[in-house]
């Protein structure tokens, strides 16, 4: 882990500007062992195809019906907002190191 990690550690010094890295993978992981750590919530889901938007996952910020409704009929999925950090933190590394 240490050798795979010092490549990307390097790359986000460099690129970034920070001395870290982001863990995407472990905290997908980290949600399905404790959810509890996670803030989410269930909306409709659009994914931007044109624009400055291009690639983005787009939701309603209301509930309230607009006239022409783009999340109409699209199914809800959960989504998460934020994450208790330090706790997500710590579960990692108990994982990692057998804690």
């Amino acid at each position: 882990l240490c050798e795979v990690a010092a490549g990307y550690l390097e790359f986000s010094r460099k690129t970034e500007g920070f001395s870290g890295m982001a863990v995407h993978d472990a905290l997908t992981v980290g949600y399905l062992l404790h959810p509890e750590h996670f803030t989410t919530v269930s909306t409709p889901l659009a994914v931007s195809c044109a624009g400055v938007t291009d690639g983005q996952s787009l939701r309603p910020l209301t509930d309230y019906a607009a006239p022409a409704d783009a999340f109409a009929g699209r199914p809800r999925h959960q989504v998460c907002l934020g994450v208790d950090a330090p706790a997500a933190k710590a579960a990692l590394l108990a994982a990692l190191t057998g804690a």
